[in-house]
């Protein structure tokens, strides 16, 4: 695999991660239609986080962790993490 190619497969991560901004994502999905491996690499990845999820799924965080953590001097929630 090329320097080219193992960049590319980095950022099928962030896209099926959710990672990328908007532009950078439609880009990407652009070329992942047109090109089987990263395609393939994106089913690969879109499988192992299904089967992590089946597996170990995400448990509930101990009573008053929430209070805790927002509880501390100067601690503000990051905006996506408000109201959950």
């Amino acid at each position: 695999m090329t320097q080219s190619s193992e960049d590319e497969k980095l950022l099928v991560h962030a896209y099926v991660d959710g990672e990328l901004d908007p532009a950078n994502a439609r880009a990407l999905a652009a070329r992942i239609e047109e090109n089987p491996a990263l395609a393939a690499e994106r089913d690969r990845i879109e499988a192992l986080q299904r089967a992590l999820r089946t597996q170990f799924p995400i448990a509930a965080p101990p009573a008053g962790l929430r209070a805790r953590i927002g509880g501390r001097p100067g601690w503000r929630w990051p905006h996506r993490w408000r109201s959950r």
